[in-house]
């Protein structure tokens, strides 16, 4: 028997969705990805790769959510480097991914203040999420399907020239 699968879009929440957040192990997991130049697509980067791509390295946290509608999609929340500093609000994400574990969330980022925008009181209404089948890294390998950089010949490597 074939079953479709969805494919899983990895973005952060938009302000006009309520989200949750799936509880789980993964909340404490940081990798390393990158942006391709021409599209900004983000890209896992296997950890072998890391120190060769320096500066280049985003590190997320990459949680799954779901919104009202059902559709499920990887939210990358930002996380400092391991030797770098972030911006406090920034890594407040985390706390609100949290949060988002608990009950529906309407999120929006306020940059001019660089702060979260956090609603609660219009997702009382709404049921508990229905996840789908599978664990977080069934979700995971949806939603980077075809966008892991796990080899230094991968051509998003060739984009920036030798590194």
């Amino acid at each position: 028997m074939n079953v479709a699968v969805s494919p899983i879009n990895c973005r952060p929440p938009t302000p006009d969705e309520w989200i949750r957040v799936r509880a789980g192990g993964e909340r404490v997991g940081t990798t390393g990805a990158v942006r391709a130049p021409d599209t900004g697509r983000l890209y896992i980067v296997s950890a072998e790769l890391w120190s060769r791509l320096g500066d280049r390295i985003e590190w997320i946290c990459p949680r799954a959510c779901i919104n009202e509608v059902g559709q499920v999609f990887i939210w990358p929340i930002p996380v400092p480097g391991p030797g770098g500093d972030q911006q406090s609000w920034l890594a407040a994400a985390r706390l609100v991914a949290g949060l988002a574990e608990q009950k529906w969330i309407r999120l929006e980022v306020d940059r001019e203040h660089e702060q979260y925008r956090i609603a609660t009181e219009g997702g009382k209404h709404l049921p508990d999420p229905v996840w789908p089948a599978g664990d977080f890294l069934d979700l995971l390998c949806n939603a980077f399907r075809g966008h892991i950089v796990a080899t230094a010949d991968h051509p998003l490597i060739g984009m920036w020239g030798r590194v």
